[in-house]
């Protein structure tokens, strides 16, 4: 008598994962939590990326026992403050895009980079009134003799 033994042997692969940061603008980098999902249930622990683009799980398992490949897809996991988040339709990319907000257009430059746009515009303000003072003084004289009005 014999006995066989079969044992399946199941590949390993690793899955890499892409985030983008979009309108940082040089500002320092969120902290992001993602969870790795398999058919989209959570497998393994929460990695905590600080500003890294790139995340590479490694030794993940490629098929079940029966030879059905698995999905991977990672998902954020709480919220992270001032950006919006965009999951690619892979679900190995998220897009995080900075939140403008509203009611800021330029930033306060202070006193001394100020003062030059605001003599400019001061002055303009004044030749503008003077202008607009001439203008009417001409227009309320009406006795010059030799004008028709």
């Amino acid at each position: 008598k014999a006995v066989v033994v079969l044992n399946y042997i199941v590949k390993k692969i690793d899955v890499p994962f892409k985030l983008v940061y979009q309108g940082a603008n040089g500002e320092e980098k969120p902290k992001v939590s993602i969870r790795l999902l398999r058919d989209g249930k959570p497998v393994g622990d929460i990695v905590t990326l600080n500003g890294e683009y790139e995340y590479l799980f490694k030794g993940l398992d490629e098929t079940d026992q029966n030879g059905n490949i698995y999905e991977y897809k990672v998902e954020i996991v709480g919220e992270i403050p001032g950006y919006e988040v965009t999951m690619s339709p892979s679900g190995k990319t998220i897009i995080l895009t900075k939140k403008i907000e509203k009611g800021k257009f330029l930033p306060y430059a202070g006193a001394e980079k100020n003062v030059g746009v605001s003599t400019l515009l001061i002055l303009m303000i004044g030749y503008g009134l003077k202008a607009f003072k001439a203008q009417k003084k001409i227009n309320t004289v009406t006795n010059i003799r030799g004008i028709k009005r």
